[in-house]
């Protein structure tokens, strides 16, 4: 409980460990993981004034490619960058430097594409995202 994700360990185009904060001696191995880290306010995506990027496996993401195309004036406004996201090919996969990673898969609020503030989808976009990874999983 309460524990964090840190970083993994890739081997080709599979992560093969994962770390994490409180389990410092023990390294995490999985045929399959899911990434549902959500977006901002979660801290499932980050930014400095170079990148939009997720923090713990450092997954491509979809976001505008200068900070400055983040956010628009107006605070009612739509804000580009509450539909960034991590990118996802072949049923949810997340891709690394542009190839897919074969044995994980996003779900959730860290999926781009939509703005779950203004259309208040979020956990419907969860659940749905959830059974198609599991469905992807099993389908293996």
């Amino acid at each position: 409980m309460g524990d964090t994700a840190c970083w993994g360990t890739f081997e080709g185009n599979r992560l093969t460990e994962l770390y994490t904060t409180k389990l410092t001696d023990t390294v995490l191995r999985a045929d399959n993981y899911i990434l549902a880290t959500g977006s901002f306010l979660s801290r499932g995506l980050q930014s400095n004034y170079q990148r939009i990027f997720e923090p713990v496996l450092d997954v491509d993401v979809d976001a505008p490619a200068h900070h400055n195309e983040w956010v628009r004036y107006g605070v009612l406004e739509d804000q580009p960058y509450m539909s960034c996201g991590v990118h996802t090919i072949d049923g949810l996969h997340v891709t690394r430097d542009g190839k897919r990673v074969d044995n994980v898969l996003a779900v959730g609020s860290v999926l781009g594409g939509r703005n779950a503030v203004k259309t208040g989808d979020a956990t419907g976009v969860a659940l749905i995202t959830a059974l198609a990874a599991a469905h992807e999983i099993i389908g293996k």
